[in-house]
């Protein structure tokens, strides 16, 4: 899909805003894909994650397990991401 590698090269390019717009747009336009949804929802927790922004992307992350589970790839890497916040907040106590 055409959003998600918009999405990614805007991400590539460290334009986060941008990047996170075209994966929202990807959920407004596509709420029923869940393949794409899945996706979109992981690259945006992926997104904040880069920034350090856990909090948010915690909860991006799982909303990939919980409501937009399209696409097992997408579940697993939501997964081991949550795993790795984990990792870190315990690191920074």
């Amino acid at each position: 899909m055409k959003l998600l590698l918009e999405g990614q090269l805007a991400y590539d390019a460290g334009d986060y805003k941008t990047a996170i717009k075209y994966y929202m747009t990807i959920l407004e336009k596509y709420p029923d894909n869940k393949e794409y949804t899945s996706w979109a929802c992981y690259e945006i927790g992926f997104v904040y994650f880069s920034q350090k922004k856990y909090k948010e992307a915690t909860e991006w992350f799982q909303k990939v397990i919980d409501q937009y589970n399209g696409s097992k790839t997408a579940v697993k890497l939501a997964t081991f991401m949550l795993a790795k916040i984990t990792e870190l907040s315990k690191k920074k106590k």
